[in-house]
């Protein structure tokens, strides 16, 4: 199951460019100061005080915050991940020649069908319109796990590929699951969210068996 890291706690995609430009044009002003520092050492001898105060860069503002996050952001995480496990899970039930593999596929897709169609009612219900994050990295993510799987040379290969990603996408959504709960604010979000971390556990729980026992 998949969700947006832009969306989870302290995950800015645009923090780290800006603070390159800062710390490049700090770097810049920086040497600029020092040149003129040099010529201004050999003109005015006698005034080293203003020349090393000319010679340190001014201190960069504050780097951005990450926007909080709101239930509609929240939303759309949701419908994204249930609309990855049941694409991962119909592609499962072609190239998989596993019976226990396409059987946790035939899970996420009825699972994950139901949790979307629920997603949605209740957006519907509290008149608000999924929205993902900037710079969602989810698309990206999806597209990345369908093109190892695609790529897989083998049936044997893809259901590992499937099943280790499962867990994978599985222990981490837990997690943002339970980190939503304290950040929804509607009520009947934080409800929603609590009866669903059942059912991830039930799915992690399941793609952790299968793991294991083929690595027997």
């Amino acid at each position: 199951m998949h969700m947006l890291p832009s969306v989870y706690p302290n995950n800015n995609p645009t923090i780290a460019p800006v603070s390159r430009v800062m710390l490049f044009a700090a770097l810049g002003m920086a040497a600029f100061s020092f040149v003129f520092f040099g010529c201004s050492k050999k003109a005015e001898t006698g005034n080293t005080a203003d020349s090393t105060a000319l010679a340190m860069p001014p201190p960069p503002p504050p780097a951005a915050t990450a926007a909080p996050i709101t239930d509609a952001n929240i939303l759309a995480a949701l419908d994204e991940g249930d609309s990855a496990e049941i694409a991962l899970g119909k592609l499962a039930l072609v190239k998989s020649k596993n019976g226990e593999v396409k059987g946790f596929a035939k899970m996420m897709i009825a699972d994950h069908g139901k949790m979307k169609k629920d997603k949605e009612a209740l957006a519907k219900k509290l008149n608000i319109t999924p929205q993902p994050p900037a710079n969602d990295p989810e698309p990206a993510h999806l597209t990345g796990e369908m093109g190892a799987l695609n790529d897989a040379p083998t049936p044997i290969a893809f259901d590992s590929t499937y099943i280790d990603d499962a867990v994978a996408d599985h222990t981490h959504v837990l997690a943002a699951v339970k980190d939503f709960e304290t950040k929804a604010t509607a009520p009947e979000l934080k409800n929603a969210l609590t009866k669903a971390e059942p059912t991830v556990q039930k799915h992690l729980d399941r793609a952790k068996a299968i793991q294991a026992g083929r690595a027997k």
